[in-house]
């Protein structure tokens, strides 16, 4: 459970040039059968920052920056 906030700079081109987490609660629920809760909050961490740096923006003519914020519950 937790709140991630990513933000990330867009260039002008579309693609995404800098990601970085602004903040970070996530605090994975520890299950007997589950991975280490580091191991989990890893995973979700790399996958949120994967997927953002592989999305496409429209082009435009300068940078942007967007901040997205992920709730775990």
């Amino acid at each position: 459970s937790g709140i991630v906030c990513a933000s990330l700079t867009v260039a002008p081109n579309g693609t995404v040039s800098n990601l970085r987490f602004a903040s970070d609660t996530l605090t994975p629920i520890p299950l007997p059968e589950a991975p280490s809760e580091t191991d989990i909050r890893d995973a979700i961490m790399l996958e949120i920052g994967g997927a953002l740096m592989d999305t496409r923006f429209p082009a435009r003519d300068g940078e942007s920056v967007i901040t997205l914020p992920f709730s775990f519950e």
